[in-house]
């Protein structure tokens, strides 16, 4: 029953030349520090690359602090 609501009342928003807004996409951030497994021992300088399926793969470097 909630379907077919849902499908007569957009089917009737379309007809009307009402649009239904598109909402954009959430954005969203990773970070974090760069450590040598064991002991610990920051690591400056490493590279760190998230790749995604439709885009360009981002790449980040970590600081003296070892932060991304």
């Amino acid at each position: 029953m909630k379907v077919q609501a849902i499908a007569f009342l957009t089917f009737i928003l379309q007809q009307s030349g009402i649009s239904i807004p598109h909402e954009a996409p959430p954005k969203s951030s990773i970070e974090g520090n760069i450590i040598r497994m064991g002991t610990g021992e920051p690591i400056s300088g490493a590279s760190v690359t998230l790749e995604m399926k439709k885009a360009e793969p981002r790449t980040a470097i970590s600081t003296q602090s070892t932060r991304y």
